[in-house]
């Protein structure tokens, strides 16, 4: 990334990373659909690049979900 950025917008470093960047965001959100997840990429603009879990396609909200993470061991999720 560091380097992506030093190189600037538009050169082939930076282009290469953008593919990269992306690639792995449509990988995350399929495999978290394949689990039952919602998703969308952000609305946030201070945020880009990054995925929104809405929640379980079963219905279960957000916070539930957070909830669900958490319970499975990965730091930083919270209800």
């Amino acid at each position: 990334m560091d380097a992506a950025m030093a190189a600037g917008v538009g050169t082939p470093t930076f282009d290469h990373y953008m593919v990269v960047l992306e690639g792995m965001l449509r990988v995350m959100k399929e495999i978290l659909s394949s689990e039952g997840f919602e998703t969308r990429d952000s609305t946030n603009d201070f945020a880009p690049f990054t995925i929104e879990v809405l929640g379980r396609q079963d219905g279960t909200t957000a916070w539930t979900t957070a909830g669900y993470i958490s319970s499975l061991g990965f730091p930083g999720a919270t209800h």
